[in-house]
């Protein structure tokens, strides 16, 4: 008989919209499937994938899960798409397998959300000669991209989108992402950024952002996310980007800080969707041969 290897582990539930700790059997891989399943809520898992979250931990979710009609999701801050069914928790050694969950079960309850509303569209195809810049060089992606629905409580109506991030920047050496999970977080960071600068252009109204000039009502402590249903185009987003640089650049130190990063990074991915971008010649632009003068 195979000796039983228990260690901690993280089991994020959203039918009964728990986060709570779990022992998991390390020296038996389906002890994942079956932490996993929950066939009383259609929940039966055969296979598992993992979502990385940090360098040590992963989410382990069910591979087939958008596969089963599902209907019970949650979502990881900073990822870029629910996850469907439920979420285990591991960290894993430096040969991959499984051990102890080392992360703090608050710290996975303050990352996890669970929304009754997310409903799963079907896949879109990803659009012939779409590339991703890796290494420095762009590589072709093929496939297709996960479509959601979010229900607004308050509003009634729907909100469509994939799993596409709209960009994402380092700190230290965290790598963060700017998407429909973490806008509110980073237009706080914008704000007070912004909330800084205008202070030092104008040292009377410092520390008081309802008295800054163009104040629109939402400061840095109480903004939150709203969508925006029209497109903007690249060029758009580039000026308000160049707005921002100039508004926030009275402080000195703004080249130094998050928001900073946060421009460029939400600049870097305008600047690839300028219309022509991806078919013009240039990266590795060559030198046309000179033409023979005609005397």
């Amino acid at each position: 008989m195979t000796e039983k290897k228990y260690v901690r582990a993280i089991l994020i539930d959203p039918v009964a919209k728990t986060v709570t700790e779990v022992e998991h059997d390390a020296k038996d891989f389906t002890d994942i499937h079956r932490l996993l399943s929950d066939p009383e809520n259609g929940l039966k898992v055969g296979c598992f994938t993992a979502v990385g979250i940090d360098r040590h931990h992963h989410v382990f979710v069910d591979d087939n899960g958008l596969l089963e009609d599902p209907k019970h999701f949650f979502e990881w801050k900073g990822y870029g798409q629910p996850l469907a069914g439920r979420g285990l928790v591991l960290a894993t050694d430096e040969a991959g397998d499984t051990v102890a969950a080392m992360i703090s079960l608050d710290a996975v309850k303050a990352a996890v959300s669970f929304n009754d509303g997310i409903v799963f569209e079907g896949f879109k195809p990803i659009p012939p000669g779409t590339t991703r810049m890796i290494g420095g060089k762009p590589w072709p992606v093929f496939g297709q991209t996960p479509m959601f629905s979010r229900r607004n409580a308050h509003r009634g109506y729907e909100v469509t989108y994939d799993v596409e991030r709209a960009a994402s920047f380092r700190t230290g050496d965290e790598h963060n992402y700017i998407d429909s999970t973490t806008a509110t977080e980073v237009g706080r960071t914008l704000l007070a950024a912004n909330e800084k600068a205008v202070g030092a252009r104008y040292p009377d109204v410092a520390g008081r952002p309802d008295q800054m000039p163009g104040t629109t009502g939402q400061e840095s402590a109480n903004y939150k996310f709203k969508p925006v249903f029209t497109a903007l185009t690249a060029v758009t987003i580039l000026k308000a980007c160049d707005c921002y640089d100039y508004q926030a650049g009275e402080d000195e130190d703004y080249s130094k800080t998050e928001a900073h990063a946060i421009i460029s990074a939400i600049r870097a991915r305008a600047i690839r969707r300028v219309p022509g971008y991806e078919d013009a010649p240039g990266w590795e632009y060559r030198r046309p041969s000179e033409m023979r003068r005609v005397g």
